[in-house]
Formats: structure tokens, sequence, C-alpha cells
């Protein structure tokens, strides 16, 4: 199987680029300059939390997961998923009943 240089140098760049994406999502003093939206409330299944959002810069609403859904950590998030009251996240990453 013959691949053009072009193909293989952009494969390389863009493997680069999502390498350098994933450890640059909340790089230092991200939060200097960040402009806030005041909340007054969050949405049925959610809550307020200080430092919700991405990178923990502002407040936010985060989700509530419900039985069955998927609590998968996510990189670089200030605020993980979290099982709502009377539930955990098991081993497969789905909140259940305690």
């Amino acid at each position: 199987m013959k691949v053009s240089v072009a193909a293989f140098v952009t494969v390389v760049v863009v493997m680069a680029l999502t390498v350098e994406e994933s450890q640059a999502v909340c790089p230092p003093h991200v939060c200097d300059n960040a402009v806030c939206q005041c909340i007054v409330s969050c949405g049925k299944h959610q809550k307020l939390f200080p430092n919700g959002g991405v990178c923990g810069c502002c407040p936010g609403c985060v989700n509530i997961l419900q039985e069955g859904d998927n609590c998968s950590p996510l990189d670089g998030a200030a605020v993980q998923p979290f099982c709502d009251e009377g539930l955990i996240c098991n081993s497969q990453y789905i909140c259940v009943k305690i």
C-alpha cells in the first residue's frame, strides 16, 4: 500500500494537534481573563456549582446523572460527572442504585 507524503504528514499533524489539545484543555491562568455569565437557576436534574465550567473558572450548571446514565470521567473538567442521590458510578461507568 502506497501512502503519499502529503497524506502521511497530514495524519501526523492531526495526531500532534489532538495530543496538544487534550493536554491544553485548561492551561495555567486560563481563568485570569474569564468573563462569567450570571446564572440565576439551573434546569431539572442540574445543580449549580461555583466552579462548574470546563476549567472551573465560572459558576455553571452541572447535570445530575440518573440511573442508567454514563458517568465516565471527563478529562480536564473541573467538576466530574456524578450520579443522583442513592446512585453510584459502577466500574462500567454507569449510574446504578446503591
